[in-house]
Order: C-alpha cells, then structure tokens, then sequence
C-alpha cells in the first residue's frame, strides 16, 4: 500500500505539471521572448499556433536556458531558425541548439561566414538534413494562420553587389530586417542593420524595435524612430569594449519618448500578445 500511494502521490504530481505546463505555454497567444544570452542576440517566439521559432542564437549556450524556461519540457522541436548574418554572436549559440533540438527549417540570406564556428553550424545543419531557404526583400511567410513574418531586407540587387565587393567584407549591412505581425501588433527585427540601411527600406510603425547593433553609434536615427514610432526599444547587450549601447542612442531613445529595456539591466524581456493588447514580463 506504501508504494502505492507513493505512486498515486507522483502521477498526481506528474499530471499536475503537465496541466499548468500546457496551461502556462498554449495560451492561444504570441510569445516574443528576447533572451539575455550576454553580448549578442537571441529571440525566442512561440505563435498562437505552437510554433516555435528563432531568430539568431546568441554568442554561446546560453540561449538553451531561455528555451528550457519558455518551452514546456516535453517539447524538443524547433519549427525554424532565422540567422540574420553569419556573426559569432548571432550564429554560435544555433549549434547549441541543433545538438539539443529537432530543427525544421534554416533561414537566412545565404551569406556564408568564413570562421570555424560558422563552419560547424553549416555542417550540423547538412548532417540533421535541414530543409534550408535563402530570403530576400519581400518574401513572406506565415506560420500557422495568424502570424507573419514580412522580410523588408536584404534586396536581391544588394546581395550581389556585396558578393562582389561593392560594400566591403562585413556582413551587418546585409543582415535580414524581419517584421513579425501577429493581428495589429507588430515587431521590427534588424539583426546588425544600420541606419543607413534602414533608410534604404520602407518602414512602418511597429509596437516594438529591436535596436540595431547592441546601440551601437550610428544606428538610428530620428528619421527612423518617426518612421517606426516603436514605443519600447530593447536592446541586446553585455559586457563589452565597445561602448554599447551608446549615449548618443539612448538619448535620441529617450528624446522620441520611447522606453529603453537592455538585456544587461533588465535581463530577458518577454512580450505577449493577443494581437490587440499587449504586455511586457521581465
């Protein structure tokens, strides 16, 4: 009767974690996480339809943490990576993941990078069979019924041009500008963009902007934040040399009356939405 009621006891258990799991994570809504993985760039989102998604991956492992607390433990599939450009600290915690999850589709420019870490990610990805697919301005895609992903960048005529050395060697001006909508609600990815890119793209206002370049000098401008009208930026930083984010981007941040989340003070930054109403979990 003892062991009985011990397993009774861990059933109950077990089934109780399961509902408040499915409850907590199948909520009919879209989860935007932005995930504090240090000095680079990490976006976990989940659609009303239980798709999950990445885009980038961080500079290390530590983007497995913020999927363990954002997925239910059950779940080991990712319906689809995004890489915006083939950096370290966008590309290197992707590997992480491959060895971790089954991934569905590998999206990106197909701009290839020329370091070991980029190699490796390559190589997991033939050797898992991902289906693979390089974007482009105006492709779209919907996941699910209700949530799109709208590419406004890199342009085709761009992608050669750099190929053949127009721009130098650096791929951040070719990284992908993703809009995600989801009902009224929109976000506004930018990878490494710059403002001088994003004057190159029709914009249109967006609830939320990822800040280009960890805040970097240089990239926003007033013209952009008119554009977007985002009313908060949150910005992916770490510890760093660089001086990210810059004085000069939080005070025009600040000037256009947008509020200011970093992943260095704030930690991760979830917003949910319903596709009218929206709120911001830290």
């Amino acid at each position: 009767m003892r062991y009985l009621a011990i397993f009774i006891s861990s059933l109950i258990l077990l089934i109780s974690i399961f509902i408040s799991q499915t409850l907590q994570f199948y909520d009919g809504k879209m989860h935007v996480v932005f995930c504090n993985v240090g000095q680079g760039d990490a976006v976990f989102i989940r659609t009303p339809n239980r798709n999950d998604i990445l885009i980038d991956g961080g500079p290390d492992d530590k983007i497995l943490g913020c999927l363990e607390n954002n997925l239910p433990f059950w779940d080991r599939q990712i319906d689809a990576i995004f890489l915006t450009h083939p950096h370290a600290d966008h590309l290197t915690g992707l590997t992480y993941v491959l060895e971790r999850y089954e991934v569905r589709h590998y999206l990106s420019t197909g701009i290839e990078g020329n370091t070991e870490i980029y190699r490796k990610l390559r190589d997991f990805l033939a050797e898992e069979g991902v289906s693979a697919k390089n974007l482009k301005a105006s492709d779209r895609l919907i996941f699910g019924q209700d949530t799109a992903f709208q590419i406004l960048w890199p342009t085709v005529t761009y992608l050669e041009n750099w190929r053949e050395g127009a721009y130098g060697d650096d791929p951040n001006s070719t990284s992908l500008v993703i809009k995600v909508s989801f009902g009224s609600f929109d976000v506004l990815f930018t990878g490494d963009s710059e403002s001088e890119i994003l004057n190159q793209i029709s914009l249109s206002p967006a609830e939320i902007l990822k800040v280009p370049h960890q805040g970097s000098k240089g990239a926003l401008t007033s013209e952009d934040l008119e554009r977007i009208k985002p009313e908060i930026g949150i910005i992916f930083v770490g510890k760093n040399s660089y001086g990210h984010p810059s004085r000069e981007i939080i005070d025009l941040l600040n000037s256009r009356g947008v509020k200011t989340l970093r992943t260095d003070r704030d930690g991760t930054v979830k917003i949910v939405t319903d596709g009218k109403s929206w709120s911001v979990k830290k």
